[in-house]
């Protein structure tokens, strides 16, 4: 049986954005990334919910795996991309080729 490890990202007031709706306060120090990295390599799934699919499918899976991005980024986005991930019904598509699916009701699990 495997276990389930629940880790999150939030500001200080609990918030996981802004007011404005941004996330760039979250963008993390190389050594931060790092330690995010080593936590999430043996991590079979990633569970989100829908606007923070959104907000990180792209890049995840686009922009921080090209070359000239920071090289901690591009592993974390190599973890990302051969994940599955399921998301919620009101996600109404998932990129070609993600590895992501959109789940209706009843879930699948």
């Amino acid at each position: 049986m495997g276990k389930v490890i629940y880790w999150m990202n939030t500001s200080i007031d609990g918030y996981i954005e802004d007011s404005d709706g941004g996330m760039d306060f979250q963008d993390p120090a190389e050594d931060f990334q790092q330690a995010a990295n080593d936590h999430v390599r043996g991590t079979a799934a990633f569970l989100f919910g829908r606007r923070l699919y959104e907000a990180m499918e792209t890049p995840w899976t686009q922009d921080l795996g090209k070359e000239g991005a920071p090289a901690v980024a591009r592993e974390f986005a190599q973890f990302y991309r051969r994940r599955h991930g399921t998301s919620s019904d009101t996600l109404q598509t998932v990129p070609e080729g993600s590895r992501s699916s959109v789940a209706r009701t009843p879930y699948p699990w």
